[in-house]
């Protein structure tokens, strides 16, 4: 899973170097993303995965985190509105990526 991952974010830019952002509950996914970051020789900046879109966004910002590896969260609200929000409070953040779907367990299946 972390090669697909890895493979995704090598095409959308990341290097050796990047501050990728990691924002998820504790999932299977979440890891798989980490181990991507680490082999793409990026720097994986973990973000509580209770945060609201204000605080990812601000965060985002205290990093230098460009791409943002987020998981859904019921808590804080339906996944597109929370990315429109972080957006919003942070235009710098260029590319989200999308680790609270199961598509990436269709290749080993």
């Amino acid at each position: 899973m972390s090669q697909i991952i890895a493979r995704d974010l090598d095409k959308s830019g990341i290097k050796k170097g990047s501050r990728v952002g990691v924002c998820s509950l504790n999932m299977i996914n979440a890891i798989g993303a980490f181990f991507a970051i680490q082999k793409l020789g990026a720097i994986a900046v973990l973000i509580r995965g209770k945060a609201n879109a204000k605080e990812i966004a601000e965060f985002c910002k205290l990093t230098d985190v460009t791409t943002l590896c987020y998981a859904e969260n019921i808590d804080i609200g339906k996944y597109d509105d929370v990315i429109k929000d972080i957006k919003t409070y942070n235009d710098e953040i260029v590319k989200i990526y999308n680790i609270s779907s199961f598509y990436f367990f269709h290749y080993f299946i």
